[in-house]
C-alpha cells in the first residue's frame, strides 16, 4: 500500500457508526519451528529481499506492524489483531492443515514470480540467482521433511 493514511481516513469516513473493517495480509516472513530446515537455505533470505524490493519500490513494508496504531490514530475502537501460522506445504499430518498448506504454498509459488520479476530485480539480482532462488524455493515447499510456514495475520477495528 502506498497511501495506507489515506484508505483509512477514507474507510472511518465511510463507515457507519458501530461498523467494522477488517483487513488480512501475509505478513512478510518464511519460518520453522523445529530445526527441520537446514541453516544454509536461502527460503529464510526471501522475506529480507522482499521487503528491500518493495521498499525500494516506495511500498511501505511495515504498515502491517502498525497497522493496529494507526486504526486507533483514525478514530477506530476495539481494535485487535490476531497472527496464525500457517503450514506451507503437504507436511502437516492433519488433513485441514494439510489442505491450508497446499493452499499457501500454491499462493507463495506465484507471488515468487511476480516478485522475481520487477521487484528483486531493483536489487540488482541476476536472473540467474533470482530462478535459483525460485527453484530452492519450489523444492522447499514439496519437500515435506522441511516444517514450513507462514504467519497470516488479521486486524479489525470498529466505529464508534
Amino acid at each position: 500500500m502506498k497511501s495506507p493514511a489515506t484508505l483509512l481516513t477514507a474507510a472511518y469516513d465511510k463507515a457507519k457508526s458501530g461498523g467494522w473493517i477488517e483487513f488480512q495480509d501475509l505478513l512478510l516472513n518464511l519460518s520453522c519451528d523445529d530445526d527441520t530446515l537446514p541453516p544454509d537455505y536461502v527460503l529464510p533470505q526471501i522475506p529480507q529481499l522482499t521487503k528491500e524490493s518493495l521498499k525500494s519500490l516506495d511500498f511501505d513494508v511495515d504498515f502491517p506492524d502498525r497497522l493496529p496504531l494507526e486504526l486507533e490514530r483514525a478514530g477506530f475502537v476495539n481494535v485487535r489483531r490476531e497472527v496464525f501460522k500457517v503450514p506451507v506445504g503437504a507436511w502437516p499430518p492433519n488433513e485441514k492443515m494439510r489442505y491450508f498448506g497446499l493452499m499457501a504454498r500454491e499462493v507463495l509459488v506465484e507471488l515468487l514470480r511476480p516478485l522475481a520479476s520487477k521487484p528483486f530485480q531493483s536489487l540488482g539480482i541476476p536472473q540467474s540467482d533470482l530462478n535459483a532462488i525460485i527453484s530452492e524455493a519450489e523444492y522447499a515447499f514439496d519437500h515435506i521433511d522441511y516444517h514450513i510456514y507462514v504467519e497470516f495475520g488479521i486486524v479489525y477495528a470498529q466505529k464508534p
